[in-house]
């Protein structure tokens, strides 16, 4: 029994975008990014009111929007940074590396699938797509390790919780 969980990415994709934009909203301090997300997750309702079946297929219109508009986020946020002191830096460029490739791999998603490319092709387009993400997922980490782990002082402190 084969249990169809495509519906499932339509709920990844735009709680993705949601956390992204709050994550931006955050770190440039202005309204304009929630506006933004608001009138994308408009225009997504709008879509997924008119055709509701999109809710159970792949829904590349959507992916594009949304790692688009993510993309334009940490591209900005980069000009920003080059005018003064900057934070998350590796994660913006996590973000650019990984939202920018994934654009091209996910919008393409439905013609992949119909342009009947070989089986072999797929997989490394896949293993791609994970090592990006895993490049992506070691920038968090850097700029965790960097800026908020314990130093070493409060790890010496008799006083200390740990």
């Amino acid at each position: 029994m084969k249990t169809e969980n495509i519906f499932l990415f339509n709920y990844y994709f735009i709680g993705q975008f949601i956390f992204m934009s709050v994550f931006y909203k955050l770190l440039f301090d202005k309204k304009w990014v929630y506006y933004v997300m608001f009138a994308a997750l408009v225009l997504l309702g709008i879509q997924y009111t008119l055709d509701f079946s999109v809710f159970y297929s792949y829904n590349s219109f959507g992916v594009t929007i949304t790692q688009s508009i993510i993309a334009i986020y940490a591209l900005l946020y980069y000009y920003k940074s080059l005018s003064g002191n900057a934070s998350f830096l590796y994660v913006n460029a996590g973000v650019i590396l990984y939202f920018v490739s994934s654009i091209l791999f996910f919008a393409s998603g439905n013609l992949i699938l119909k342009l009947d490319i070989p089986s072999e092709t797929m997989k490394y387009i896949g293993i791609l797509n994970d090592l990006l993400y895993l490049i992506f997922v070691i920038l968090i980490f850097v700029e965790w390790y960097r800026n908020f782990r314990p130093s070493k002082s409060q790890n010496n402190n008799p006083n200390s919780l740990m």
